[in-house]
């Protein structure tokens, strides 16, 4: 099973760094730009839903939630990547949890990277992530072959 504090370190990741793609001299009074705000709301409030939903086990209406909250905060580009952690995180989990696992690996192999930037190799997400990888990926010694 996985650490279940690794979520709650990435869903607490600070969301500041974001640039508005919408306009380029959108800053309002104190660097804040209603653009950013309104898709960070969208995309704050797919997560929660989808997470809701988790919750009740309606793991395919979470994934379509997960897919929308990602969308919604790479829309327009100009994310920082430590922002679309837990968008990228929920949404691999839940495709694990479907045994969608190419799409999985892809996901959280992208949370993989982004913490290994920001965090090093050493880092406790990072290695709990690569357990999970690991455990996702199908080893070839497993296989059987009838010949």
């Amino acid at each position: 099973m996985i650490d279940p504090t690794i979520k709650q370190r990435l869903l607490g990741q600070d969301f500041a760094g974001i640039t508005c793609g919408a306009f380029a001299l959108c800053v309002g009074p104190g660097n804040f730009c209603p653009h950013e705000e309104a898709k960070m709301t969208t995309a704050k409030n797919y997560l929660s839903l989808g997470e809701t939903f988790e919750e009740k086990g309606k793991y395919f209406k979470a994934e379509r939630l997960y897919r929308k909250a990602l969308k919604a905060m790479e829309s327009d580009g100009g994310v920082d990547q430590r922002s679309l952690l837990p968008y990228l995180y929920n949404l691999g989990m839940i495709q694990a949890a479907l045994d969608k696992t190419s799409q999985s690996i892809k996901n959280l192999g992208r949370t993989l990277s982004i913490l290994i930037e920001l965090e090093g190799e050493d880092n406790e997400d990072v290695r709990e992530l690569r357990r999970v990888l690991d455990e996702l990926h199908p080893q070839p010694h497993a296989k059987v072959v009838n010949s």
